[in-house]
């Protein structure tokens, strides 16, 4: 068996991607975007000597773009296996990489703008929402806990890893000449405590772990100070008639706010204020979330009913607009 790191290695914290090859069979494990690094461009379009459609199969531990983002470049090369996921994650992915790539679409016009007054040849995103379609196309849903086989003589198991709706460790057992061995990918490990997700699930063994720890040798505070931390910001903000921005670019942030912000309203401890997004598509994924935990408890339909404190806007323009009303008060 042999194993070949493709990104998230080497200082690199973004681009996960790991290729676990044993006989024949040749399996993806992630296929993440580089970001907020040098070159992140040129290191997301996949070299042509690497070719994917030699792979059997492809498998996700979760919805984030830098664990999803090259993903369509496999519509592009052709590949026609199956790439698993959990339910949830193939909802998630499909708004997160339809996203980036009408964003990418927006970005490659402005700049092919300036490369046309510069007399350069224009260039073309790094994949199309027809690429996004067709690789959603090919997401093959699993369950927890419950091997799958993904190609000859490799299994695969997802495990809980509370970092996201649908985010999973995965567990590979390859079989080479009748021995098994373990090989565990972690993916991004959740905190405890937080809400929306589950705790992590726990794995007894594996010869190897792939574990990724974007924050090194830090050990994170617990929820609760962070959410006290913030509900000290809102009280300061709501006596003084002041206004909080937050730049929510992980996916799940945003809702993760609204639901701390729903609870300081719900127990009177802030005035109720009024709460805009200018992203909608994470708030057709906030009521997709919260349609699955609203099939559970009481207090869990009631988390559902409060997070409707918040509006959505298409356009940019619509915050400007609140920017202008703002100042005019």
């Amino acid at each position: 068996m042999r194993v070949t790191l493709f990104g998230a290695g080497g200082g690199e914290v973004t681009g996960s991607a790991y290729v676990v090859e044993s006989g024949k069979s040749k399996v993806l494990v992630d296929c993440g975007m580089f970001q907020g690094v040098p070159n992140a461009d040129q290191k997301n379009r996949i070299a042509q000597e690497f070719s994917f459609r030699n792979l059997s199969a492809v498998v996700i531990t979760h919805a984030h773009l830098d664990h999803t983002g090259r993903l369509p470049i496999l519509a592009q090369r052709k590949f026609t296996g199956s790439v698993y996921v959990t339910g949830a994650t193939a909802e998630l992915a499909n708004l997160i990489l339809k996203d980036a790539a009408k964003i990418q679409a927006s970005d490659i016009l402005r700049l092919n703008r300036r490369r046309q007054r510069e007399g350069k040849h224009p260039l073309d995103p790094l994949y199309t929402i027809e690429d996004v379609e067709e690789i959603v196309s090919r997401f093959s849903p699993v369950a927890y806990d419950k091997p799958v086989n993904v190609a000859p003589n490799i299994d695969a198991r997802w495990i809980e890893a509370g970092h996201l709706l649908g985010s999973a460790s995965i567990e590979l057992t390859v079989t080479e000449n009748g021995k098994k061995k373990v090989v565990v990918f972690s993916g991004d490990l959740g905190q405890h405590g937080a809400p929306l997700t589950r705790y992590a699930g726990t794995i007894q063994k594996a010869d190897a772990v792939f574990l990724e720890s974007t924050y090194g040798d830090r050990n994170h505070r617990s929820f609760k100070e962070t959410a006290t931390e913030f509900a000290e910001i809102v009280k300061r903000a709501s006596e003084h008639g002041g206004k909080i921005l937050v730049p929510t670019f992980a996916v799940g942030r945003a809702q993760l706010l609204v639901v701390l912000l729903a609870y300081l309203f719900r127990k009177g401890a802030v005035k109720h204020s009024r709460c805009f997004s200018i992203a909608p598509w994470r708030w057709r994924r906030a009521g997709f979330t919260l349609s699955i935990l609203s099939s559970g408890t009481s207090g869990c339909r009631r988390l559902f009913a409060s997070v409707r404190c918040a509006k959505s806007w298409r356009r940019p323009s619509r915050s400007c607009a609140l920017r202008l009303r703002s100042r005019e008060r």
